[in-house]
């Protein structure tokens, strides 16, 4: 067994902190990138304390020069983004039912 081996990165955010009122880019390679199945979808939720989904949203992923698929989105002033990818067959990738979360930092005011 090769310790060596890199972990595949499934998603990428940009900026890597997120801030709310701003936008980011949210980028994925995983297992629906691999199959002939159509477009891709990131779908996402913002939490607070309560962990309930709000302002739940589908948005269509665009394929990148990478071979990678992305969206940009407005950060939201929430505690948590929350989100999973699908595609057009109806396939899931959330993490293994535990989606994918990014922290969300206040906005300074200036």
């Amino acid at each position: 067994m090769n310790n060596d081996a890199k972990p595949m990165v499934i998603f990428d955010a940009k900026p890597k902190n997120l801030a709310a009122g701003s936008n980011a880019t949210i980028t994925y390679n995983g297992y629906l990138n691999k199959q002939d199945s159509g477009n891709v979808y990131l779908h996402l939720g913002y939490t607070n304390a309560d962990n309930k989904w709000v302002d739940v949203e589908s948005v269509k992923m665009y394929k990148n020069d990478k071979n990678t698929y992305e969206a940009m989105i407005s950060v939201k002033n929430k505690k948590h983004l929350n989100f999973a990818f699908y595609n057009d067959l109806g396939e899931w990738d959330n993490n293994l039912s535990q989606n994918y979360t990014l922290d969300i930092s206040k906005r300074p005011n200036w």
